[in-house]
């Protein structure tokens, strides 16, 4: 959809450093994209010697009573599917089945989790592909108006016109 646009701008009235903006955000949104599928999320490794349970030890809080309410961010710190105690921040994805670093969620789309080292490129990606689409709405909605403008049209059904010579304005519009 974004090169069609770009064919239509062409072979318009419009300039073509009016649409550079577009295939910048493009070029930085499919970038970004790449950047956070192949980025490691922060995987705690199942057998680092750091994170492995030892079998005579327990995990425990010192210095609580028994009246004290202890929060689950502390009481819960063995992974059983991983079989590692876990470090604060880290949160268990049961798609990729890996304990990650600031766990937010596991994208489908990236085909991978944004943790603590891709969250940038996650968060990036977002935010270049909504520019892009602010982008396109502005431009496919500046191009319907030149179209109306300075084309000549004779009828008074000037949308009906304009969508079947440009029916693609409509659609990105």
């Amino acid at each position: 959809s974004t090169f069609s646009l770009f064919v239509i701008a062409a072979n318009s009235y419009i300039n073509f450093f009016l649409y550079c903006p577009g295939i910048l955000f493009y070029i930085l949104t499919i970038g970004c994209l790449i950047l956070s599928f192949i980025t490691e999320p922060g995987i705690i490794p199942r057998n680092h010697p750091a994170h492995i349970i030892k079998e005579d030890s327990k995990v425990t809080i010192a210095n609580t009573n028994d009246e004290e309410v202890i929060p689950s961010i502390f009481t819960e710190r063995v992974c059983p599917t991983c079989n590692i105690i876990r470090p604060p921040k880290v949160s268990h994805c049961s798609a990729c089945d890996n304990c990650v670093i600031n766990f937010d969620h596991h994208c489908f789309y990236i085909s991978n989790c944004v943790g603590y080292r891709n969250h940038r490129y996650f968060f990036l990606m977002m935010f270049f592909g909504i520019c892009l689409a602010g982008y396109l709405i502005c431009f496919g909605i500046y191009h319907f108006i030149s179209v109306i403008l300075y084309d000549n049209f004779d009828d008074k059904n000037v949308f009906v016109i304009i969508y079947k010579k440009y029916p693609v304005i409509f659609i990105l519009s």
